[in-house]
């Protein structure tokens, strides 16, 4: 059976027009399925200005990771099936087949706890929340360097990007100032950008102390450069060209090979940056100039790159 799948709302806090997605899958008798792993708090109280949740927007199968972005441990998820298109026996079968037979009982407390916590405090969780998404991004709204978007450009409030203007400095530079410099520990970095997770359940203080941190980072910053360089926000890439299925490639003989001889090479391996694990090639797919230039460029810059061996080395279909 064919079926949709989409991520919303992503990483970094972007969503997608579900109910619309939704009614050109149906209008095909086609299920959509929705990752949103990081979308458990949205509808948590309607008309609160946190986004609708899929579920309500008319998905079929919505996954959600409890813990990223509500108060539950992690390893938490919950899996919601709804509507006429989906095989609920076939759907048992699977989890059956996945799932451990020896499910933790802390965990699956710790679910009921949270729920328990959604339903009697959500008005309160979501209040705060947004009052302290509005607290950053008006603290911040004068630095000359370092933006936080606001929820037109980034609907969920829980997702706290903190974009680099003008090349100042790499999100890396900027992840590590924050946490060496400031002991704040944020989700993750990207090559312009660094991202800090917020909820409801953080303090007023440790907010202050992150909106404090962004405005001191943007005035050193300042200090010491000006605003001729051109600002490119948006950069269109191209994406790899697959060769061979990802089996194909995966079940194939294999070396490793100097990422500056990788030019035209049929990858082997999964390269992605961490976090989030989004792969930058997969198995079956060849390596563009342009691909192994970012991913040098990746690694020269302090980010996380998985799959690449000392820097230098990425597997590769052998050649025959």
């Amino acid at each position: 059976m064919d079926a949709v799948f989409i991520t919303s709302p992503t990483y970094e806090g972007k969503c997608s027009d579900i109910r619309e997605i939704a009614k050109v899958c149906h209008g095909r008798g086609i299920p959509l399925i929705v990752d949103a792993a990081h979308g458990a708090h949205f509808g948590i109280v309607s008309e609160s200005g946190i986004p609708e949740n899929a579920v309500s927007q008319g998905a079929d199968l919505v996954i959600h990771s409890v813990h990223k972005t509500l108060p539950a441990m992690t390893q938490t998820a919950l899996l919601h099936v709804q509507g006429n298109l989906v095989d609920r026996k076939k759907l048992r079968r699977f989890l059956a087949i996945y799932q451990s037979s020896s499910p933790s009982y802390v965990l699956m407390s710790s679910i009921d706890l949270c729920m328990k916590y959604v339903e009697e405090q959500g008005a309160q969780f979501a209040e705060k929340l947004l009052e302290y998404r509005e607290i950053l991004e008006s603290a911040t709204r004068d630095c000359r360097y370092l933006e936080v978007p606001g929820k037109k450009v980034i609907p969920d409030a829980a997702k706290v990007l903190i974009y680099v203007k003008n090349a100042a400095m790499t999100g890396q530079e900027l992840y590590d100032i924050l946490r060496e410099e400031y002991k704040l520990q944020l989700e993750m970095a990207g090559e312009r950008y660094a991202l800090a997770i917020i909820s409801g359940c953080d303090t007023r203080q440790g907010i202050d102390r992150l909106a404090k941190a962004i405005k001191e980072i943007d005035a050193g910053i300042s200090a010491c450069k000006d605003d001729s360089s051109e600002d490119e926000m948006v950069k269109v890439i191209s994406l790899p060209e697959a060769e061979l299925s990802i089996q194909e490639a995966w079940d194939a003989d294999k070396e490793s090979v100097d990422l500056c001889a990788a030019v035209g090479r049929i990858s082997g391996e999964f390269i992605n940056l961490y976090p989030p694990g989004i792969p930058l090639i997969v198995p079956g797919e060849r390596f563009s100039e342009e691909l192994v230039s970012d991913i040098t460029k990746y690694f020269k810059e302090g980010l996380r790159v998985q799959g690449l061996a000392n820097g230098k080395e990425v597997i590769c279909v052998r050649q025959k």
